[in-house]
């Protein structure tokens, strides 16, 4: 990655795994491709606290810096297997971190050159 487009990439009361760490690098080149208007990009995944009857669910929290916004999702997956719910998290939290980054795009430059917005019912520019 270049030094400018950093990525973090973090792992809270649950085991630092390759592959994990595999799968959001291979993630953020996706979304960076995508949208090179990526500054920063974040990642936690966590093993939540213990619930009595949901267990231990992992979640990952996907935080994108674009200039003058941040955009962050998090998900979780429930299934007792880590090795799976881990992945499972950091696939959901991507994509929806991707939906989010694409409809703030679409909006900004929507109103930066004048588009009609028909869901707003106005010119704007």
């Amino acid at each position: 990655m270049a030094a400018d487009k950093s990525i973090s990439v973090r792992f809270r009361r649950i085991d630092r795994a390759d592959d994990l760490v595999g799968i959001v690098e291979h993630e953020a080149r996706a979304l960076r491709r995508r949208h090179p208007q990526i500054v920063s990009l974040a990642v936690l995944v966590e093993k939540r606290h213990r619930r009595h009857r949901t267990g231990n669910p992992v979640r990952a929290q996907v935080s994108v810096e674009l200039r003058g916004k941040v955009i962050v999702s998090s998900k979780r997956s429930d299934d007792p297997d880590e090795s799976v719910c881990a992945p499972a998290a950091v696939y959901r939290a991507f994509h929806a971190v991707e939906h989010a980054v694409s409809a703030y795009l679409d909006r900004h430059d929507a109103r930066r050159h004048g588009h009609f917005q028909a869901h707003l019912g106005h010119v704007v520019g």
